[in-house]
């Protein structure tokens, strides 16, 4: 019968033979089960596209606007405009890299490099970057991947303003380096530049909004800390707790 499934368990000498029926009720829930499933898949895929056709859109927007703060000479004007692209960059390719994993776990370094790669797009070929990640179990949910990618992201953009623009000629060379530290994520962040200032260490919000976010991503989104200080140029040190930013301990 075709309601009916032999399903053969705990096989002994003779072997016993256990018989499940299925009526027509349940299975036709299990069809309309799925066809939910696929609806709901379906536009789930349709909300990523409108996003990412919207930031397109911003960012087309600005570029348009970047032009013509340009022509104006406006050099703080200019600056804000660039920012502004830099952020909803920075959102796009976030939301284009969950987008493509479905909205699970990522490694961290992924999003990180995915990050870098997405803000070294236009900027001089002298620009190299490393990124290395030493437990391969530290993992971010796409909430906090969001967050991450924002402070990441920040932090590519100071280092744009300030230490490749020190001296446009010499390579500027990023390293990020992800490990665990006790019971946090440890991401240690640097550059070759000039670093920074000793009032900015000691007091980081003078250091302009930017810093200010990248403080509100860190701390209060992802419940960690932010340490700056310089060896052989600015070094940045996120730590997160481990429940809170994947791994083995959230699991």
């Amino acid at each position: 019968y075709e309601n009916w499934y032999n399903v053969r368990a705990y096989p002994g000498e003779n072997g016993i033979a256990v018989y499940f029926q299925v009526t027509s009720e349940q299975k036709e829930a299990e069809k309309e089960l799925k066809r939910y499933a696929e609806s709901q898949a379906a536009l789930v895929r349709e909300v990523n596209h409108r996003v990412k056709n919207n930031l397109a859109a911003i960012q087309s927007l600005l570029n348009i606007e970047r032009q013509r703060a340009a022509m104006t000479e406006n050099a703080k004007y200019t600056e804000t405009v660039d920012i502004l692209r830099a952020r909803i960059r920075g959102l796009s390719t976030i939301h284009s890299l969950l987008s493509e994993a479905g909205w699970k776990p990522l490694k961290v370094e992924t999003v990180i490099r995915r990050i870098i790669n997405a803000s070294m797009e236009g900027v001089p070929e002298n620009t190299h970057f490393t990124v290395h990640q030493q437990d391969e179990s530290l993992t971010v949910d796409s909430d906090q991947a969001h967050h991450l990618a924002l402070a990441i992201n920040e932090l590519v953009t100071n280092s744009f303003k300030y230490a490749h623009s020190t001296n446009e000629n010499a390579p500027l060379e990023i390293s990020v380096e992800i490990h665990p530290y006790d019971h946090n994520l440890c991401i240690v962040y640097t550059d070759n530049g000039p670093g920074f200032p000793p009032e900015v260490i000691a007091k980081p919000s003078t250091a302009g909004i930017g810093m200010e976010l990248l403080h509100g991503l860190i701390q209060h989104s992802l419940l960690g800390s932010v340490k700056l200080d310089n060896n052989n140029g600015a070094r940045i040190t996120l730590e997160i707790p481990r429940h809170i930013a994947g791994g083995e301990e959230s699991r």
